[in-house]
């Protein structure tokens, strides 16, 4: 499944003013280089106040979930990160500001699935639920670009809908001075 190409453009707000460099820096992950963890680790890339960052991500499930009959079990883990990036000059207790550019879908397909301990209708540790676990199910949306649609099909009757694309960036965020933070109970409930 092709990845997502996301845009941004990172602005640090620094105490004493500096000029602002316009370079484009680009970054192209591969799988092996996802991190499914905000952590201490070297960045991939440093960046000036004032550049701007092109670079994709991958699927929520990291683009292993590509056709009928692949499972949850395939899946290393949610929302995997692209990064870290530095930027230069910030320090401890600097204002970072990131503004999104453009965020587009390079796919003609996406994915959405609902498993035990996973997905809003699941009983998880943070959101206990009267009902059993449902069972894993995953669906495929065809993905139009030039209507900016996605249709869902029902995995059991004919009903299909259209649905408009918004996309958005999953999870972005510094990584903690101390070391790393991982996961808490059910991965579907926070950002890793």
């Amino acid at each position: 499944m092709p990845i997502r190409l996301i845009t941004l453009a990172f602005v640090a707000l620094l105490c004493a003013p500096r000029a602002l460099a316009q370079q484009v820096v680009r970054y192209e992950p591969a799988e092996k280089d996802l991190k499914f963890v905000y952590a201490t680790v070297p960045p991939v890339a440093t960046l000036r106040p004032g550049d701007t960052l092109e670079t994709k991500t991958f699927d929520a499930f990291g683009n292993v979930i590509k056709k009928p009959g692949d499972t949850m079990a395939m899946v290393k883990g949610d929302n995997p990160l692209t990064g870290p990036f530095a930027i230069a000059g910030a320090e401890p207790g600097d204002t970072l500001v990131v503004k999104i550019l453009d965020l587009a879908i390079d796919s003609d397909r996406g994915v959405g699935a609902l498993a035990p301990g996973f997905g809003a209708l699941n009983t998880t540790a943070y959101t206990p639920m009267l009902n059993a676990n449902l069972p894993e199910k995953i669906w495929f949306y065809d993905i139009d670009q030039r209507t900016n649609q996605a249709t869902f099909h029902a995995l059991d009757s004919n009903f299909t809908v259209n649905i408009p694309l918004q996309p958005f960036l999953g999870c972005i965020g510094v990584a903690p001075a101390g070391g790393e933070v991982t996961y808490h109970g059910n991965r579907s409930e926070q950002c890793p």
